[in-house]
């Protein structure tokens, strides 16, 4: 039920060992900024940009920039979807990763496939391709330790896609 946030939370809470172990914990986020966990701890994110992004700006998914967590003070990246009723975003869930695993989830793939691997920002620049994925991520890395990420908050959505080449 929409309108019940702590139905919502206790189910959470309840299916917890179904979260895909990739994921730190999963949240439920109400239009006020409430963050609350399937591993029992809250906070508030009103201040966050994944926030204003789903509920403000009204969009369905997204996926932040690496940020410190309010709840386990490492940093992470939100990956978001909206909960719609008629056609605007009532509250979202969250699913929150540690840029640990996220590097061994990129750390994975087989580059031994013809692919091209890409990072893009939001606004679907292109901030870096390549063949080879060590690339990819050592590029992902520069960017993270300059700070560029957050200064100029300009790459606000990471995807890796893998297209066959085409000679």
């Amino acid at each position: 039920n929409i309108n019940n946030p702590k139905e919502i939370v206790q189910w959470l809470k309840k299916h917890s060992n179904i979260r895909n172990e990739n994921f730190d914990y999963v949240a439920y986020v109400d239009e006020k900024g409430n963050f609350e966990t399937d591993i029992n701890t809250s906070t508030n994110v009103k201040d966050r940009e994944y926030f204003k992004e789903v509920m403000q700006k009204n969009k369905y998914t997204y996926v932040d920039n690496p940020v410190r967590s309010k709840i386990t003070n490492k940093n992470v990246i939100h990956i978001c979807k909206g909960i719609r009723l008629n056609g605007k975003n009532k509250g979202f869930f969250t699913a929150t990763m540690n840029t640990e695993k996220l590097e061994v989830l990129l750390n994975s793939f087989d580059t031994n496939r013809k692919e091209v691997y890409i990072l893009i920002a939001n606004n679907d620049e292109i901030i870096a391709s390549n063949t080879n994925l060590q690339a990819i991520t050592s590029e992902f890395e520069y960017l993270h330790k300059t700070d560029y990420l957050k200064q100029k908050n300009e790459i606000l959505n990471m995807k890796l896609e893998s297209k066959e080449r085409v000679h």
